[in-house]
């Protein structure tokens, strides 16, 4: 825009912008949540199939979320449906609703008994009320199984339940069935560890943090030693490269870390100073955070997640002589090794990192 060109400034459109209404919020919250919640069917299979005596497999088909709308299509209930109401033991004002379409009902209940399948049935006609009790007594004894027992309900689940339309296998035949949830509890949207299984994770092994001038870690050169304070500053914890807390740990025998449930604070930050100059002079004159690794463990996913106190990690880490990266801010500045100077604890540098 040049100088003669006028200048045309007009009000924000806020009648422009999208309405979304809080209870939408909610409900795709609660979706991610009834995922979540079924993203594993594993368990309730495998108490189904103790009790049937046959293969059992669950499919999330379509999760809906409609707080006090009635429920669409997108999870209609299934054909003939047998139905049960729920609560648990431990948490009476917890209403669900366990649907499955008639012959899903029939198949685990004949099962369940040990009578020959119930074959093909009439979809249009209603379900006797005692499959309904049959039903009924086969989710509380695999919920039992599960180590939640369940009562029978006669209240309607929450006007915010979701509800979820699952395939449920059963010896080779496909059959529908619907589960309508309570409001359950959001969940982190990162994996468990042991979810991730065998995928592996390194963490390196922060020795020490401390601080120092800007002007003495930007002269560092090949040969020159880095003292990071004396030994009993230093203090053992696995740390991820740009995280702030990690696990504390401590030296065991034969070179093994031994973990402890005590978190370890290695803050990128330093003090803030208490000094009148200007922003500027202080920002510049401020000291650095240095961050000595000396070496990192990997195990698996499933590994993190079985750590427990006192645990014992194998490692190669030793004192003197041992590979080390001095790291700003979660970023490699340079690598060297340990040494110990007068009683103090250093890095002679081998090599900058380029940058």
């Amino acid at each position: 825009m040049t100088a003669a060109e006028p200048q045309t400034i007009a009000p924000f459109d806020v009648a422009s912008l999208p309405r979304i209404e809080r209870a939408e919020l909610d409900a795709q919250a609660q979706l991610r949540a009834l995922r979540a919640a079924l993203d594993d069917g594993e368990p309730v299979a495998r108490a189904l199939e103790a009790i049937a005596g046959a293969p059992i497999q669950l499919s999330l088909r379509r999760a809906v979320a409609k707080p006090e709308v009635a429920l669409s299509a997108e999870a209609a209930a299934p054909s003939g449906a047998v139905s049960a109401a729920f609560v648990p033991a431990a948490e009476p004002g917890r209403v669900f609703v366990v649907e499955a379409e008639g012959a899903l009902a029939r198949e685990l209940v004949a099962r369940a008994l040990k009578q020959p399948p119930a074959g093909i049935a009439n979809p249009t006609k209603g379900a006797p009320p005692d499959l309904h009790g049959a039903f009924a007594a086969v989710v509380v004894a695999a919920a039992r199984a599960l180590g939640t027992p369940l009562r029978l309900a006669t209240d309607a689940p929450a006007p915010n339940a979701a509800t979820a339309a699952l395939d449920v296998t059963v010896g080779g035949a496909t059959f529908d069935a619907r589960v309508t949830f309570p409001p359950l509890a959001a969940r982190r949207g990162a994996p468990d560890l042991d979810r991730l299984g065998s995928s592996p994770i390194a963490l390196p092994i922060v020795a020490t943090s401390c601080l120092a001038a800007r002007a003495e870690v930007e002269a560092l050169q090949p040969g020159d030693v880095f003292l990071a304070g004396p030994e009993e500053t230093w203090s053992l914890a696995l740390v991820a490269e740009g995280a702030e807390q990690g696990l504390a740990a401590r030296v065991g025998s034969d070179d093994r870390l031994v973990i402890t449930t005590e978190p370890a604070v290695h803050s990128w930050d330093p003090p803030m100073t208490t000094d009148s100059k200007a922003p500027l002079d202080v920002a510049l004159e401020a000291p650095v955070v240095v961050r000595v690794e000396v070496g990192s463990v990997q195990m698996t996913a499933r590994e993190w997640a079985a750590l427990r106190d006192g645990d014992v990690i194998a490692t190669g880490v030793k004192t003197a002589g041992n590979p080390a990266v001095l790291r700003i801010g979660g970023v490699e500045v340079a690598h060297g090794e340990l040494v110990v100077v007068d009683g103090e604890y250093g890095v002679r540098i081998t090599g900058m990192t380029k940058r």
